[in-house]
């Protein structure tokens, strides 16, 4: 089903995610392909459309701070870059209370998932519905160019995802820069929109 910005059914797409359904939604730097968090069978289908490795984890997008705080470990500085950046373009890696909770395709080798609150206006509504962090991977194929229009997009997963939300043509982005956190320090694993300079400020 592919969903234009003046129809979409929250509550009907909420519905779909938490059956297990794959979606291609958009946020404030690239369209994405998620699916609840434990879906598993829905994971394999976002991997096997990407023709992903399993050595690539995928992200996760959560409605607030206070559910992050549910879910992982927070050191002070993770807290305060959290609370400067998000929502926004800015992924972090976090350990998990429960690790088990969590499947091993958003798993790094240090146990840590990476996190992100997104601040477009699709995302924030479909959290006013669901109460449950969805996974978030850029919707192209790995290795290859992002994609920021949905013809492009249903070129390649028209066949592979279950519902497709089009916002049109998205700004160019270079997606959010992910980090983590070792010894206190600030380790870059991509620099996206947000550059390392301004994480650097915040802590320094």
């Amino acid at each position: 089903m592919i969903y234009s910005e003046a129809s979409i059914d929250y509550q009907e797409l909420g519905f779909y995610f938490q059956q297990g359904n794959t979606v291609c939604y958009p946020t404030e730097t690239l369209y994405g392909l998620g699916c609840k968090f434990d879906s598993k069978n829905a994971i394999s289908k976002i991997s096997l459309a990407k023709k992903r490795d399993e050595s690539q984890k995928f992200s996760l997008l959560f409605k607030n701070f206070d559910i992050i705080e549910e879910f992982f470990f927070l050191n002070s500085i993770e807290d305060k870059i959290i609370k400067k950046f998000m929502p926004g373009k800015l992924s972090i890696l976090l350990k998990p209370k429960k690790i088990s909770l969590f499947d091993t395709s958003l798993l790094g080798s240090d146990g840590k998932v990476s996190c992100r609150i997104s601040s477009h206006i699709f995302v924030r509504n479909l959290f006013n519905i669901i109460d449950f962090p969805i996974l978030s991977t850029s919707a192209n194929i790995t290795g290859q160019e992002n994609l920021f229009d949905m013809d492009k997009i249903l070129s390649n997963f028209k066949n592979k995802i279950d519902h497709f939300v089009d916002f049109g043509k998205i700004p160019e982005s270079l997606g959010s820069s992910i980090i983590n956190i070792e010894d206190n320090k600030v380790v870059l694993i991509r620099e996206g929109d947000i550059k390392i300079k301004e994480i650097l400020e915040v802590i320094q």
